[in-house]
């Protein structure tokens, strides 16, 4: 339900591949990063998502959390069933600008010039219950800015 079109990186991300496999170095990454602040903790999103008309930020975000299964876990032998709950992982999402579009990775001209905020997640319906969850399993639909 996405509708930024990533059929103009195919071809150039086919010839790329075909010179880092065939010659060159691969390209640096454009992942998002603690290192150079293109990955940010959750809450620094949340203020420019609420001041988008008709957005709205996941009330919850899931957090892996490390599991002790006993002190003879790390030979592969569970002692501890269930395992005891743990400290949760930290949890990093990518930054964004100002119309709520990430800012690491490659800018098509839907994100370049924007006229909706692309997010890479839905919230759950109030018709459904749970209005402040994320949705999980469904394409992210883009959220209109009248900016």
């Amino acid at each position: 339900m996405n509708t930024v079109d990533y059929r103009p990186l195919l071809r150039a991300a086919l010839v790329r591949l075909d010179r880092w496999v065939s010659a060159e170095e691969p390209p640096p990454s454009r992942y998002p990063r603690l290192s150079d602040g293109t990955a940010v903790l959750p809450d620094s999103t949340a203020e420019v998502f609420s001041g988008i008309p008709g957005m709205r930020f996941p009330a919850h975000l899931p957090r892996a959390a490390r599991n002790d299964f006993g002190p003879e876990a790390d030979r592969g032998i569970v002692t501890t069933l269930p395992p005891l709950p743990g400290k949760p992982y930290p949890c990093f999402v990518p930054a964004i600008d100002r119309d709520g579009n990430d800012v690491a990775g490659i800018r098509l001209p839907d994100l370049t010039v924007p006229l909706a905020t692309h997010t890479g997640w839905n919230l759950r319906h109030p018709q459904i219950g749970a209005s402040g969850q994320l949705l999980n399993l469904i394409p992210p639909k883009p959220k209109a800015t009248l900016r």
